[in-house]
């Protein structure tokens, strides 16, 4: 009985999201770097990017097309990371001192905002679709509040 009730108030907060999310840019390819604010090490030259397409909820039953979830692999000169991102979930992290950090994928519009916040520092991405490309905008806040800003721009790779 507790275990129903659980699943269903997860599906309950995710399920309006669901609905939303069907007429959503899909981001799914793979893409090059051709512009970019900052330059360094670290910057990610491509990206590989899927956005699976569920059909089924939690329980199997099938469900308008929907993407849940989205799946970045960033190479950029010295290394390669994936990160995995449930799309329309928010949460935190608590630790002895109350919440440690918090996380959101959220849609604003037709933009797809990824923000990670800690007592620290904030990390935001947005992303979006501009005349065939990517253009992902980060913004980033340290400890002292100074936020850097920068633009990395994207054309899809036919290889």
């Amino acid at each position: 009985m507790m275990w129903r009730a659980c699943c269903l108030s997860v599906l309950l907060a995710i399920g309006p999201g669901t609905a939303a999310a069907q007429d959503k840019p899909d981001f799914s390819g793979r893409w090059v770097l051709v512009s970019a604010s900052r330059t360094g090490p670290d910057v990610e030259t491509s990206l590989i990017v899927r956005q699976p397409v569920t059909r089924t909820n939690a329980f199997g039953a099938p469900m308008p097309p929907a993407f849940l979830e989205l799946i970045v692999e960033r190479r950029s000169k010295d290394r390669m990371r994936t990160d995995t991102f449930q799309l329309g979930v928010s949460g935190g992290i608590v630790g002895g001192g109350g919440v440690q950090s918090r996380f959101s994928v959220r849609w604003e519009g037709n933009t797809l905002v990824i923000a990670n916040e800690t007592i620290l520092s904030e990390h935001t991405e947005e992303w979006e679709l501009l005349q065939g490309s990517l253009v992902i905008t980060t913004k980033d806040r340290d400890a002292g509040g100074d936020t850097k800003s920068s633009t990395l721009i994207y054309r899809k790779s036919t290889r």
